[in-house]
């Protein structure tokens, strides 16, 4: 079930009841997708980068988050995606699930991604993020799940054994999401 979800993920989530495909437009106009400066460590140096997602059958999101010096754009996902060693996945998507209020959807997100998660693997963070690092055999599995108006954007990584160690400046880079706009 858990590489379904995955794959589904990595997909656009296309395949998911009640949840909309991402698909990105790219980086905005006057964005600071080219004018990163080196970094090791989101936050310090790097730039903010802007995407447009699109989920099916809801108005398009925009957001801006850091991407580290040493991520490069991987051209082969149909949403943002990058690759660093050790990383086997990282992306950002927006999923569209049902509910009234941004706790219902942040807590359907995470229920379409995780099957259990305990309570040591998941941070609360502010205005209703919500930080999950799951370990599921051999992989780690971290998400930053923010919701706004009427769904849910995650950052995905899945860092392999020999990625583990980077989960630090994963985590950093995810806590630079933010939703600027519908």
């Amino acid at each position: 079930m858990r590489k379904m979800l995955i794959v589904a993920l990595a997909a656009g989530c296309s395949s998911l009841a009640g949840c909309g495909s991402s698909k990105s437009s790219p980086p905005a106009e006057g964005s600071a997708a080219g004018a990163s400066a080196p970094a090791s460590r989101p936050g310090k140096s790097s730039s903010m980068t802007k995407f447009t997602l699109n989920v099916d059958g809801e108005p398009p999101v925009a957001v801006e988050f850091a991407v580290p010096a040493g991520w490069s754009a991987d051209t082969s996902m149909p949403d943002p995606a990058w690759k660093r060693a050790g990383a086997r996945l990282l992306s950002v998507v927006a999923v569209a699930p049902s509910g009234g209020d941004d706790e219902v959807r942040v807590r359907k997100a995470i229920r379409m991604q995780y099957d259990e998660v305990g309570a040591d693997e998941r941070i609360d963070l502010p205005d209703g993020r919500v930080w999950i690092a799951h370990q599921d055999g051999e992989n780690l599995h971290a998400r930053m799940f923010v919701p706004y108006p009427g769904g849910v954007v995650m950052r995905v990584a899945i860092l392999g054994p020999d990625g583990a160690g980077a989960l630090p400046e994963v985590r950093a880079a995810f806590e630079t999401l933010r939703v600027v706009g519908p």
